[in-house]
């Protein structure tokens, strides 16, 4: 008996496409490492951030393992949408420091607050507060 079997061709193709995938995205890929060292906003990676936001998430998403410190530009300004929460902490041996860049001279960088509110949806008022950097459990900032 003679049999011409094929596989289909989602088995053919599969093997193929984990190739080129391994090529472009290879497992040994950099992974986000807690932060050491300056930063700066603006700025692009893997020193910068395009806003003062960015930078505090990603302290909250990767903590430091080293003095950390926030550069931001002279005259830069930053609206924000809601509040910047910063939950990583700091040592004595290893502080957050978010600053003006000592590098460039000309006005302070300018944050503006977004408004807050208060919604009536019930017998109880429900406020956002305008407040809009918030420091929560953090010390050595």
């Amino acid at each position: 008996m003679n049999q011409n079997y094929t596989k289909p061709i989602s088995r053919m193709l599969l093997p193929m496409l984990i190739a080129i995938l391994s090529m472009v995205y290879p497992t040994s890929s950099v992974k986000a490492q807690a932060m050491s060292g300056q930063y700066y906003v603006p700025g692009a990676y893997p020193t910068g951030f395009a806003t003062i936001k960015m930078a505090v998430d990603s302290l909250n998403s990767y903590g430091i393992s080293g003095a950390t410190t926030i550069n931001i530009a002279a005259g830069y300004t930053e609206t924000e949408t809601g509040r910047i929460l910063l939950t990583t902490t700091g040592t004595s041996a290893n502080p957050i420091t978010i600053q003006k860049d000592p590098a460039t001279s000309g006005a302070n960088p300018l944050l503006y607050s977004y408004t807050g509110t208060v919604t009536f949806a019930t017998a109880a008022a429900i406020t956002t507060p305008d407040g809009m950097f918030a420091l929560n459990g953090v010390s050595y900032i």
